[in-house]
């Protein structure tokens, strides 16, 4: 009985990040985003209309055609959103985080790797992630990518991935990397097929077909879409385009000042030191996987916590046979830790407690539903960060409407789109894929107030400015004629059209 009392360290890894990301500092992180401002309402407006937008809803040009590729996510948001406001939104967030990493903790230590060893890599995975720990979908992309991963390296109900990739296909277009991780295990099970005696042939080749049936029918699943194979072409479209890849912040390189980027360095540094000592345990296919995520994350932030995902359930239990003393860390060599990480095997494995992380849970719903209130006191005030976002010169909007549509930057547009769509309508936001990269060259052109700049703003259609106070266009528009500043903090300015 007391085992079911117990917790286990993925339940109290559960419960640790749960409770920081909801109730604790970090909360504002997670919405420091306002995409999924744009994400709520989109939600709502699918929900309201059952039916999934083909042409732009939030901008003054609503004949652009618009993939909304995530709409299975936005509804889901939408109506999280509605029963809970934003507190609910932060804390399916923090669930979808916190269950990634309690499965990784579980699933590192079911493969064989060793407890302290797992520990440090999952630590280490953890704060790499913070890089782009944010609501919105790619949180799912997250844990898909973990157990998509996990499946394969098991080879057991692998025929749960072409379900998994059509919810995966309606939520996010990070569904490619399972298309990513099945087709490096078949260039990889190719090999150990050429490679190996022949008397082992027939068994390789068998578990060869099964997985290419399992991609192929993958292939299939994800083409249950609103947009079908248009999907594969607008992704294609979107990620090949060299503009957008060079003012995209999320696919530039990892800038290796942030805690989360030294987190991640390290874990590269002991992932070498273990795949060096131990690259005979390592397989073709695993290999060719921890190339490839792991120049992904070097290229593009946002790839890093997969990459840290991947890693850790690759390498850490690579030391699986060093358990009895030999763990490469060096832990294990002074007695006292070696004991100390015994008992705490021990201890987990026999740990059933998962009442405790699901008590959080449901604590928390009662919380989001009782409008973040706890016994009269507020525990969970969830909103978007003030530092980032012009929260009292989008209030003064709301008091005193302005004649729209509403021009400023894409990072701000997604905020504006939750406060005050439908009543006021943007002229961009940081949905990039629909603006296209030549829009996005006007919009800068604008904002850095380069040649033509009043021409071009003109030409938007925008009637109100909201830009940041001390930013090249504030300063202009304060010496044009053609607007007025009607609203001015020490964050923002809003200036009308004479």
């Amino acid at each position: 009985m007391l085992s079911y009392l117990l917790p286990s360290l993925a339940d109290t890894l559960f419960i640790a990040l749960f409770v920081a990301l909801c109730y604790g500092t970090p909360r504002l992180q997670l919405l420091s985003d306002a995409g999924i401002g744009w994400h709520i309402r989109a939600g709502e407006w699918m929900l309201q209309h059952h039916a999934v937008p083909h042409a732009d809803l939030f901008s003054n040009v609503p004949s652009r055609p618009w993939f909304a590729w995530e709409w299975l996510f936005d509804v889901v948001i939408a109506w999280i959103h509605g029963l809970g406001g934003l507190n609910g939104v932060l804390a399916f967030s923090a669930f979808l985080m916190a269950i990634c990493f309690a499965l990784l903790l579980r699933w590192t230590l079911r493969r064989g790797a060793p407890l302290m060893t797992t520990l440090v890599f999952v630590a280490l995975a953890v704060v790499a992630s913070t890089v782009h720990a944010l609501a919105r979908p790619h949180l799912v992309t997250w844990l898909f990518t973990l157990v998509c991963w996990y499946l394969l390296e098991e080879k057991r109900r692998i025929w749960f991935i072409p379900p998994m990739v059509l919810v995966w296909a309606n939520v996010h277009g990070g569904f490619l990397v399972a298309f990513a991780l099945m087709g490096l295990s078949l260039v990889g099970g190719l090999c150990n097929t050429l490679m190996s005696p022949r008397s082992d042939r027939a068994e390789l080749a068998k578990g060869f077909w099964r997985l290419g049936a399992v991609m192929a029918t993958s292939f299939a699943a994800s083409l249950v879409n609103p947009y079908g194979l248009g999907l594969y072409r607008h992704i294609y479209e979107y990620l090949g385009d060299p503009f957008i890849r060079q003012h995209n912040l999320e696919m530039q390189p990892l800038d290796l000042h942030s805690i989360g980027a030294k987190a991640f360095a390290l874990l590269l540094l002991l992932a070498g030191l273990v795949t060096v000592t131990r690259y005979r345990q390592l397989r073709i296919a695993e290999a060719l996987v921890l190339v490839f995520f792991v120049a992904s994350a070097l290229f593009s932030v946002r790839n890093v916590p997969l990459a840290a995902i991947v890693v850790t359930l690759t390498v850490a239990p690579l030391l699986r046979e060093g358990r009895e003393g030999t763990d490469a860390l060096g832990g294990n060599r002074v007695g006292w830790l070696r004991e100390f990480s015994q008992r705490m095997e021990a201890m987990e494995s026999r740990a059933r407690g998962h009442v405790w992380a699901i008590v959080f849970v449901v604590l928390t719903i009662v919380v989001c539903g009782n409008g973040g209130f706890l016994w009269g006191h507020p525990v969970i005030q969830a909103g978007f960060n003030p530092e980032r976002f012009p929260l009292r010169a989008v209030e003064f909007l709301s008091q005193h409407p302005v004649k729209g549509p509403l021009f400023t930057n894409d990072a701000w547009g997604g905020y504006v789109i939750y406060r005050e769509w439908p009543s006021l309508q943007v002229v961009i936001d940081d949905r990039h894929d629909m603006y296209g990269s030549n829009y996005m060259r006007d919009y800068l052109k604008i904002v850095h107030g380069e040649k033509d700049w009043e021409e071009r703003l003109n030409a938007t259609g925008a009637h109100a400015v909201l830009m940041a106070k001390d930013g090249t266009l504030a300063r202009l528009l304060r010496g044009s004629s053609a607007w007025r500043m009607v609203y001015e903090d020490d964050q923002a300015t809003v200036f009308a059209r004479q």
